[in-house]
């Protein structure tokens, strides 16, 4: 349900982007059901999925999972904010300020 909706909120995104103002309503619909649908999905991964599961493990298979964790959320936020300074960066260099 979340990829299906996420999915939906990109379509939407574009179309907006594109100059069709009607699908706000789209984008709205999908936000909302992404604010009632994740609060509910990461408690259930994060307390009856993530923590009993990650038991099964040694202390250094833990060790190790989580630092791995952390360095594919390091770079994945790296990531992010190189592209959204790229596409801004882009964006700037369109506008023609005279």
């Amino acid at each position: 349900m979340a990829r299906k909706t996420t999915a939906s909120l990109v379509g939407a995104n574009e179309a907006y982007s594109a100059g069709n103002i009607g699908s706000i309503k789209d984008i709205i619909e999908c936000l909302g059901v992404l604010v009632a649908l994740y609060p509910a999905h990461i408690e259930k991964e994060e307390k009856h999925f993530f923590y009993p599961a990650i038991e099964y493990l040694s202390q250094t298979e833990q060790a190790d999972m989580l630092q791995r964790f952390w360095e594919f959320d390091r770079q994945m936020i790296h990531e992010k904010y190189v592209k959204t300074v790229t596409e801004a960066e882009k964006r700037l260099n369109m506008v023609d300020y005279q």
